[in-house]
């Protein structure tokens, strides 16, 4: 039976980095006790990577670069066509102004039928649904 699919979203990341954040010990424990296949977007990526240097400068970015290309995260791009879902999502929540990155994880999880997502943004994923009309399952 395969693994199930999880998307990973940037403050999730950010906060694996960061022992001094409260969300430090339960992104650890996901890691650690869920067998499951990771998803790191190629977007998510790049905003860790300018998160986490405003937050610890360069030797932050480099250790989890290093983490990541050791670790046996799936890596995925943004293709055409979920810049064409993000920006129908975009448009239908102008008002609320999802991020570019928040609204990509939606478009991925549509295209690849992830249902499950590591973010510690609870009120933009409590907002956002996939394709199909069903939430994402946030973890932790």
């Amino acid at each position: 039976m395969a693994r199930p699919k999880i998307l990973l979203d940037s403050g999730f990341l950010v906060a694996l980095y960061a022992p001094s954040t409260p969300a430090y010990a339960a992104v650890r424990q996901v890691i650690a006790e869920i067998d499951a296949d990771f998803v790191l977007p190629n977007v998510v990526l790049t905003e860790v990577a300018y998160l986490l240097s405003r937050e610890g400068g360069s030797q932050a970015v480099t250790a989890f670069l290093e983490d990541a290309a050791e670790s046996d995260f799936l890596f995925e791009m943004v293709t055409p066509d979920d810049l064409r879902r993000v920006t129908e999502i975009m448009k239908a929540f102008h008002p609320t102004r999802f991020d570019f990155v928040d609204c990509a994880l939606i478009a991925l999880a549509d295209r690849l039928g992830i249902s499950q997502i590591c973010t510690l943004d609870r009120r933009d994923f409590s907002i956002l649904r996939a394709k199909n009309g069903n939430y994402l399952t946030l973890l932790p």
